[in-house]
C-alpha cells in the first residue's frame, strides 16, 4: 500500500474519531446542560439523604460499691424503607416468620411510615431472630430492610430499687426516678451526621454536613448498697405477700451521714416494661404517701418534752383517767395502764399518758418540735411529687384536741421519709440530717439539732424497752441492742390502718435506722408489731452484720439522764426470765 493511501486512511480514521468525540461532547452537553433539571430530578428520586443521630452512651447508675444498677447496651432494631419494597407479600412473610409481625401490624406500619423509613421492631429482645432475618434478606437480595443497633437500658441487678432508679423512654430520655432527676448528667450529648443512601437504602457516603462527635454521659453513684437494698426488697415483699396491704415500704439510713442505704416499695414493677403497670404502682411511696404516724410519733414528742424540762424521767403519770376537758381519750383495746413513768408510757404505748405529756409540753413547744423534726415540709431531696405531709397551722391548734392528738400521733400526717429521718436524728445524738440518695450530691441544708445528745441518750433505753417488755416484745431477739417503736394508726380517709415500726441500733453507738410501713393490711393481725416490726428488726440485724458492726456486749450499758431536776440511772437489763 502506497503512502498516499495510508495518509488518506489515517485522515478518514481521525475524522471518524473526531466526529464521535464531537458527538459525545454534544450528547454530554445536552445531558448536563440542556437536560440538567430532568436528570437531577431522576437522581434525587433514586437517592435520599437522612440525618442520623450519633447517640451518646448514657452513663451508668451505680450503687455505692460500684455495682451497676442501670447501664446501656446495644440492642438490634429493624426498620424498613417502604419505597424500596420489591414484594410486599414477601416482606410481610419474612417479618411474620422471624419477628412475629402480623399482617395487620405490617399494614399499619406502612400506613404510618414516611416515604423512606419506618420502624418495625425497636430494641428487639431476640437478637438471634434478627440475625436470621438478616441472613434471609441477604440471601434473597432484598434491599428494603434497615438493620440498626440502638442503645437500650438494662438492669444487671434486676428491678431492685425500681422506685428509685426510674426508667427511660425508647430514645433514652429519663422519664422517672433518678433517670429523670439526673437526665442531663446521664444523657451526655448526642452527635449527628448526614448520610446519602441509594434507591435500595444502602449507604453511599456521608454527605456535606460534618460529623458532630457524641459526648458520653457521666455515671451517677447512689448511696444505696445493693446488698442492703436486697434486705429491704425482701422485707417489703414479705410484708406485702403475708398481709395483703395496699403497699409497703422498707428503708435503711446511715444515721451519721443521712445516706439512704436501701429503699424498697411494694407493689413494684419490671423496669424493662414500666408501661405494663398503672402509674400508681410506680409511685415512690417513701416520698409521696402520707399517713398518721400513730404511736411511732410518741417518742419524738416525749424527747421534746424531756429536752425542754417539761417532763422529768422519774415522774409518773395517771394513764387510767383519759378525761381531758370535754374529751375522753381511750387506750388501744381498752387497756388501763395505771401510773407510768415516761419509759412505761413509751413501752406500753399509752395514749392517755402521751396526752398528758403533750399538755405539759404545751402547744407552742410541741409545734416547734414537730417542725424541727422535719414534719410539714418535704426533704431536701425534693423528689418529684414528694409530699410536705400535713401539720396544722399553729393558730388552729387547741389543747384538748390538736395538742393531745398530735402527742400520740394523730391529727398529723407524715411521709415515710420524714419519719425515718426523725428517728435517725434520735440515733444521731439529736442532730437531724437531710436524706441523701446520690453520693456526690452537695448538701443543700444544714443539720438541725432537735434535742440534746443527753436527751437522745435517755430515749435509747426507753425504745429498747419496747422490744423487751413493751408492744414489740414478741419480736425475735437480735445479737444487737435495738431500740424502736410500733405504730398502728388510721389511714387518712380510707377506713384502713397503717402498721409501722421504726428502729435503730446498736444502741451503744447507733449506726443505722430502719423503717417498715404496711399500708392498710387486709389479712391477719394488722398491728405494727406484727406487720412491720419483725421485718424492720430483721433488716437492721442483717444490715449491721453485713457492715461488720460488732455485736452488742452482754453487759448492759448505763445511761445517766437528767430531767426536771431529777437524776435517774436507766439500765437496759432484760426483764426477769427473758433472754437478751
Amino acid at each position: 500500500m502506497n503512502p498516499a493511501t495510508l495518509q488518506i486512511r489515517a485522515v478518514v480514521g481521525l475524522s471518524i474519531l473526531l466526529g464521535v468525540f464531537v458527538c459525545l461532547l454534544g450528547r454530554l452537553f445536552f445531558i448536563q446542560v440542556v437536560q440538567e433539571n430532568r436528570w437531577e430530578k431522576q437522581a434525587d428520586a433514586q437517592q435520599w439523604t437522612r440525618k442520623e443521630v450519633v447517640p451518646a452512651l448514657r452513663g451508668q447508675i451505680l450503687d455505692r460499691t460500684g455495682r451497676p444498677l442501670a447501664r446501656t447496651e446495644n440492642a438490634p432494631t429493624v426498620a424498613i424503607d417502604p419505597a424500596a419494597i420489591p414484594d410486599r407479600a414477601q416482606a410481610a412473610r419474612l417479618l411474620r416468620e422471624e419477628l412475629g409481625v402480623s399482617q395487620g401490624e405490617f399494614d399499619s406500619i406502612l400506613a404510618k411510615a414516611s416515604k423512606h423509613f419506618a420502624y418495625v421492631r425497636r430494641q428487639f429482645h431476640d437478637r438471634a431472630a434478627v440475625e436470621r432475618l438478616k441472613a434471609r434478606v441477604r440471601a434473597a437480595g432484598i434491599g428494603c430492610f434497615v438493620f440498626l443497633e440502638e442503645p437500650q437500658r438494662v438492669h444487671p441487678q434486676g428491678s431492685v430499687a425500681a422506685h428509685v432508679l426510674g426508667f427511660t423512654d425508647r430514645d433514652g430520655k429519663g422519664i422517672d426516678g433518678i433517670e429523670r432527676a439526673f437526665d442531663a448528667r446521664l444523657a451526655g450529648r448526642a452527635g449527628s451526621k448526614i448520610t446519602l443512601r441509594d434507591a435500595r437504602s444502602q449507604q453511599i457516603l456521608t454527605a456535606g454536613e460534618p460529623l458532630i462527635a457524641a459526648v458520653d454521659g457521666d455515671d451517677v453513684t447512689l448511696t444505696l448498697d445493693a446488698t442492703i437494698q436486697s434486705f429491704c426488697e425482701s422485707a417489703a415483699e414479705q410484708s406485702y405477700v403475708n398481709f395483703k396491704p395496699t403497699g409497703t415500704v422498707a428503708a435503711v439510713v446511715d444515721v451519721g451521714t443521712g445516706e439512704i442505704l436501701g429503699l424498697a416499695c411494694r407493689p413494684s414493677y419490671d423496669l424493662s416494661k414500666p408501661g405494663a403497670v398503672p402509674a400508681d404502682v410506680r409511685r415512690p411511696r417513701f416520698f409521696t404517701d402520707i399517713h398518721e404516724p400513730g404511736s411511732t410519733f410518741k417518742p419524738l414528742v416525749m424527747a421534746a418534752a424531756i429536752d425542754s424540762g417539761a417532763v422529768g424521767v422519774t415522774e409518773r403519770f395517771d394513764c387510767d383517767d383519759g378525761r381531758i376537758g370535754r374529751r375522753t381519750i381511750h387506750e388501744d383495746e381498752g387497756h388501763r395502764y395505771g401510773m407510768q413513768d415516761p419509759s412505761g408510757i413509751i413501752a406500753r404505748s399509752s395514749n392517755v399518758g402521751m396526752a398528758r405529756i403533750g399538755l405539759r409540753l404545751g402547744i407552742n413547744r410541741t409545734h416547734t418540735a414537730v417542725r424541727a423534726f422535719g414534719f410539714g415540709t418535704r426533704t431536701a431531696i425534693a423528689w418529684p411529687g414528694e409530699s410536705n405531709g400535713q401539720v396544722a397551722a399553729l393558730k388552729t391548734w387547741s389543747e384538748t384536741y390538736t395538742l393531745c392528738s398530735v402527742a400520740f400521733g394523730h391529727n398529723i400526717a407524715v411521709t415515710p421519709a420524714q419519719l425515718l429521718m426523725a428517728y435517725a436524728a434520735l440515733a444521731n445524738d439529736g442532730l437531724r440530717l437531710e436524706p441523701r440518695l446520690v453520693l456526690d450530691a452537695p448538701a443543700t441544708a444544714s443539720p438541725v439539732r432537735v434535742v440534746s445528745a443527753r436527751t437522745a441518750a435517755v430515749m435509747r433505753p426507753m425504745l429498747e424497752e419496747v422490744l423487751l417488755t413493751g408492744t414489740a416484745k414478741g419480736v425475735k431477739r437480735s445479737e444487737y441492742r435495738i431500740g424502736g417503736k410500733t405504730g398502728t394508726a388510721d389511714q387518712l380517709g380510707t377506713g384502713g390502718v397503717v402498721g409501722s415500726f421504726a428502729c435503730f441500733g446498736p444502741l451503744e453507738n447507733p449506726r443505722l435506722a430502719v423503717l417498715v410501713i404496711c399500708d392498710r393490711p387486709t389479712k391477719g393481725n394488722t398491728h405494727g408489731s406484727v406487720v412491720a416490726a419483725p421485718y424492720a428488726v430483721d433488716v437492721l440485724r442483717q444490715s449491721l452484720r453485713y457492715l461488720g458492726v460488732p455485736r452488742s456486749g452482754d453487759a448492759p450499758v448505763r445511761f445517766t439522764a437528767t430531767g426536771a431536776g431529777a437524776d435517774l440511772v436507766v439500765t437496759s437489763d432484760p426483764a426477769p426470765g427473758e433472754d437478751r
